[in-house]
């Protein structure tokens, strides 16, 4: 599913077009197409930024590409969740951990 959805979303757009944005070889994307790799967790999170949709919808687990209880509000938040998110990406690997372990000692 998660293949024929990135199809979809990609559009008009090549294949070289999405893998810069990823920021990773074309290869690697069209394996992702075409189903012969699945993408790690932090993929599907910059994959789901760039085609603003919900992981869900990419994986198939909603046919919905949005969810319905969607508000102003909502809108708000995700953008806020997308900035945080695209911040946290952009990490080096030591401050993304040094990062995880603040948000755990806060979430206690």
């Amino acid at each position: 599913m998660l293949g024929q959805r990135l199809k979809e979303l990609r559009g008009s757009r090549t294949q070289d077009e999405i893998a810069e944005k990823l920021e990773i070889p074309r290869a690697r994307y069209s394996h992702y197409e075409n189903e012969r790799n699945k993408p790690e967790p932090e993929m599907l999170i910059k994959m789901a930024l760039l085609f603003d949709t919900s992981i869900d919808y990419l994986l198939g687990l909603t046919e919905e590409r949005f969810p319905t209880y969607r508000t102003a509000a909502h809108d708000d938040r995700a953008r806020e969740d997308r900035e945080f998110v695209q911040i946290f990406m952009n990490l080096s690997p030591e401050k993304k951990q040094a990062l995880v372990h603040l948000v755990k000692t806060f979430a206690c």
